[in-house]
């Protein structure tokens, strides 16, 4: 498991609870779009120490431990929400500058390392969260409208599946698991924190039910399905491990 910080990349030891601190990236950026694709990271935008916005595209081979500029994103974003489909990567909004929000939707593609837009989002966001099941890809916004975008070759459909009552949040995570997304912690707009959990259905009408298990966390910005030892989790949770 990779996590990023600015210039640096760190990597996760699940089986160990341990960091090790790897190559830096080309470019310091933060904000940005960071996936896997195969052996190799790519992160993608994002915002320099500069304040401005980038469309720069770097990748990074966890095989030979280096980093490589690959090409541009059609248009500079930062703050944007991803998804991994194939050897696509799907860009999803985001803010272009201090006062523009964008509602496109691009592609990087990292078999040719070019990018194209695919289409437009009903409205303007940043920071939407994306859970992919199949072929289909699930974009919730911060103000709780949950859209279903299907990709075609060269284009995307989407459609408003529902909105999510008495949403309002920023900065949380969301992770899918059986069927179920889970949206986890986060903070609201007027910075109060929402340490809890909402579980909602993907097939059928979308329901959501606060605090399904206290969260523990705030301001999440990244969940990742992964595989640790229980006595890890037993130390640092209160929490039925067995359920683990």
């Amino acid at each position: 498991m990779l996590f990023h910080v600015h210039v640096c990349i760190f990597q996760f030891e699940t089986r160990k609870n341990s960091w090790v601190k790897l190559a830096p990236m080309n470019v310091g950026r933060r904000n940005h779009v960071i996936v896997a694709v195969g052996p190799c990271l790519y992160v993608l935008g994002g915002l320099n120490n500069e304040v401005t916005t980038l469309n720069s595209v770097e990748c990074y081979d966890t095989i030979k431990a280096v980093w490589t500029d690959v090409g541009f994103l059609h248009t500079a974003v930062r703050s944007s929400g991803s998804a991994v489909i194939g050897k696509k990567v799907i860009i999803c909004g985001g803010k272009e500058n201090d006062t523009v929000t964008s509602k496109t939707v691009q592609c990087f593609n990292t078999a040719t390392n070019t990018s194209y837009i695919l289409g437009e989002m009903p409205s303007e966001t940043c920071l939407p969260r994306t859970i992919i099941d199949m072929d289909k890809i699930y974009l919730i916004t911060q103000e709780g409208c949950v859209w279903k975008m299907k990709l075609n070759d060269r284009s995307s459909s989407i459609h408003h599946k529902s909105q999510l009552w008495d949403f309002a949040r920023y900065w949380h995570g969301a992770l899918l698991h059986d069927g179920i997304v889970y949206i986890i912690a986060g903070e609201t707009p007027d910075n109060s924190d929402l340490p809890d959990v909402w579980p909602i259905e993907l097939q059928g009408v979308f329901q959501s039910v606060r605090n399904l298990r206290p969260a523990n966390i705030t301001r999440c910005m990244a969940c990742i399905r992964t595989t640790m030892e229980k006595y890890m989790l037993k130390d640092s949770l209160a929490m039925d491990i067995s359920r683990v």
